[in-house]
């Protein structure tokens, strides 16, 4: 029998009432006691801790009158399902298209699983290198975040409601809890904020997670000026549900509500409710506040049931299916990053017998980008490791030791027609995969609560001392016939000699259980490695964290200086910029066309493109654009170049091709604080047009807006 809620499904479904008047019926049918019910997660912490079958945690349920509530899967139990490079190695792509089909692959395994809402789009900007999360975001500059963003967004959205996190400003582990954040209203709106908005506004996201930082001195959770005011009085997303961080509960519920955070998910700490009760006894809480939220989170239910009930049933023979297994390896080829490649050393041929000496711990590891949730990692078949998937070929001959015997490894390079050489960062700039991790999950919440925090941020960017130390021994005898591969959560730095010595260096973020085939389909020439960097990798450590050093620890002011921005600043140069990656081919960038005036938000452009060397090969072009200084005003605090556009097209040896490119104005908008509006002023801006940032080759124009343009 249906119960109130699916009925009133069908009535929307048929135009016998509105959605409005739906949710009214169902509040009306519910006590006061349900309608806070609607406000938290239906489990606790510890049940979560306790559940290793990554059961969606429900909230916002209300059986009596058949509400469903909200079942949110969270990103970090990924690995239940098909497991996908982590985010910031699919940034790494620059492929918004293979993203958007990550994201569908990811909502429909996700329904097939029982969920309903998918929190695992991190739009967070990495503006701290020694963030122990980074892997988790898109990488350091806003407009990538928003165009990877938002094209998993929408993927997600065909099958899942979409909640995208963190709002706002979080970037450090530290910082997660009760950390303060000092940003300035201009800097803020410009490079912290508009990016949720683009991707809420174009993907339909649901609901967004509050921070559990301070900014300015209040709580995200608390924050009315971030929830009420920016999100549904600025933004005008009046239906949107905002949540709060599943790591830590809200201190101040009364404060919450007013603020507008509607649910205390997906766990329910108890405090909340009970001071949100007590407030409305005294009468320091009107209930209205309380009823327009849980409208709210009927409209957001019905909404989701109206559409999907159109929809087949979920077929749980979609997770882990082989369409999904194959988008996860196509992505891991597409996530990592030629750095160097002399000669054209790569790929190896793919007939030829090849004695191959391989070095390193790494490459016996499985890749895992989720490694504070082992007993997730574990379930489901297991990856394979690079050394297994290289055994495999017919045509190679594996010598493997992982590092112990220097001098039985260096003979072995001696003799080998390869030699690859795997370097993990050092304990002190990556996340120790720990065994005991899998046992944290089963101990009392104030046990596991401690085993999260043990999460932490990085101390260094540095590779591994022990692997450093192998490098340098193999290289010394065989650096024209050494590959040197990375795998790392963030920016890290590599040494002089590695740089110089290796003939190629592969880089990439977390891979996952895919990680060995991808790295095996890059070397012999199945796919190419055709990621750019969604960061910079320093020449030095100090280049990005010595000014963070000398900040307190629990108190952060943000400027807009951070990545290459600051490297820009200071005149310094990366090792590898921004954007950098080589592919399996070279290419010239002939000529331009941009569509001009300006009018609107977004303009064409076209950039002729020449593959010039004899691989077929993708290439990435990007657009970058700053306005043009005037003498007769003060210098804007607008970065002097911003990221405006990005694509990627696969041209065969030989051949050119005429590739259109949609570039957007908002990163070059500025914040007037009078009207509370995000404005491209008007004036002439200057174009570069390259294959990476601060790129000597690259093509320059400008274009002119000749009104302002409100973002």
């Amino acid at each position: 029998m249906l119960t109130h809620f699916y009925r009133l499904v069908t009535q929307i479904n048929n135009s016998e009432t509105t959605l409005d008047d739906a949710a009214g019926l169902l509040s009306g049918l519910m006590t006061d006691d349900e309608h806070l019910a609607l406000l938290q997660g239906n489990g606790s912490r510890t049940q979560y801790l306790s559940d290793n079958k990554a059961s969606p945690y429900p909230a916002s349920v209300v059986s009596r009158v058949g509400v469903p509530g909200l079942q949110y899967v969270d990103g970090s139990r990924q690995s239940f399902f098909t497991e996908f490079p982590s985010p910031l190695g699919r940034a790494a792509s620059f492929n918004c298209q293979l993203e958007e089909l990550i994201g569908e692959a990811i909502g429909i395994e996700v329904r097939a699983h029982g969920g309903n809402v998918y929190g695992g789009i991190c739009l967070n900007v990495t503006r701290r290198s020694d963030w122990g999360r980074a892997h988790q975001s898109y990488g350091e500059d806003p407009f990538v975040i928003s165009r990877m963003g938002s094209a998993a967004a929408r993927g997600v959205h065909r099958n899942a409601m979409v909640a995208i996190r963190h709002f706002a400003m979080n970037s450090l582990e530290i910082l997660r809890e009760d950390g303060r954040i000092t940003c300035d209203e201009k800097t803020m709106n410009e490079l912290f904020l508009q990016h949720f908005k683009e991707v809420l506004y174009e993907s339909g996201a649901e609901v967004v997670v509050s921070a559990g930082n301070r900014v300015n001195g209040v709580a995200c959770t608390e924050n009315p000026a971030l929830l009420n005011g920016i999100l549904r009085q600025r933004w005008h997303l009046d239906e949107l549900i905002v949540a709060s961080d599943c790591t830590w509960p809200v201190k101040n519920g009364p404060a919450s509500i007013k603020a507008g955070l509607d649910i205390e998910m997906p766990f329910k700490s108890g405090g909340r409710i009970a001071a949100v009760e007590s407030a409305l006894e005294h009468g320091t809480l009107d209930w209205s506040n309380i009823q327009i939220m849980t409208e709210r989170i009927l409209k957001a239910q019905l909404r989701y049931h109206c559409r999907t009930t159109r929809m087949p049933s979920p077929d749980p023979e979609k997770i882990r299916c082989q369409r999904h297994i194959g988008l996860a390896r196509r992505s891991v080829a597409e996530s990592m990053v030629l750095l160097k490649n002399d000669n054209g050393f790569l790929p190896f041929n793919k007939t030829s017998q090849i004695r191959m000496t391989v070095l390193g711990e790494l490459a016996d590891r499985v890749s895992c980008a989720y490694q504070f949730d082992a007993a997730s990692h574990a379930a489901g078949p297991p990856g394979t490791s690079p050394l297994e998937e290289l055994r495999k070929r017919h045509n190679v001959a594996v010598d493997y030791m992982h590092g112990n015997e220097k001098a039985k490894a260096t003979k072995s390079a001696m003799l080998a027609d390869v030699v690859l050489i795997f370097i993990r960062p050092s304990s002190k700039s990556e996340l120790v995969h720990s065994r005991s991790r899998f046992l944290d999950r089963f101990r009392s919440r104030k046990q596991a609560g401690h085993a999260m925090a043990r999460f932490r941020d990085r101390r260094h960017l540095t590779l591994d001392a022990h692997d450093l130390e192998l490098a340098k021994a193999a290289l010394n005898v065989a650096g024209h016939k050494a590959v040197v591969i990375i795998e790392a959560g963030t920016s890290v730095t590599i040494p002089t000699f590695v740089r110089q010595k290796a003939t190629a260096i592969l880089f990439s973020s977390y891979g996952c259980r895919q990680y060995g085939k991808g790295l095996r389909d890059v070397l012999f020439d199945e796919q190419e490695p055709s990621g750019r960097l969604p960061f910079v990798l320093p020449d030095t450590e100090e280049q990005l964290l010595e000014k963070e050093r000398s900040a307190s620890s629990h108190e952060i002011k943000y400027d807009d200086k951070w990545g290459y921005r600051r490297l820009r600043h200071e005149q310094q140069k990366p090792a590898y910029p921004f954007g950098f990656g080589l592919g399996y081919s070279t290419f010239s960038l002939n000529s331009l066309w941009c569509s001009h005036p300006i009018v609107k938000i977004s303009f064409d452009m076209t950039v002729n493109t020449t593959n010039t060397g004899t691989h077929s090969s993708a290439v990435v072009i990007q657009i970058y654009a700053s306005r043009r200084s005037r003498r007769d005003s003060a210098t804007s605090s607008v970065p002097p170049r911003s990221l405006i556009g990005f694509a990627k097209e696969v041209i065969n040896p030989g051949e050119s091709s005429e590739i259109g490119i949609i570039c957007r104005l908002s990163p070059l908008a500025e914040f007037h604080s009078s009207t509370s509006k995000m404005v491209v002023a008007e004036g002439e801006y200057d174009l570069f047009v390259c294959q990476y940032e601060g790129d000597s080759k690259a093509l320059s124009s400008s274009f002119q807006i000749l009104n302002e343009v409100y973002c």
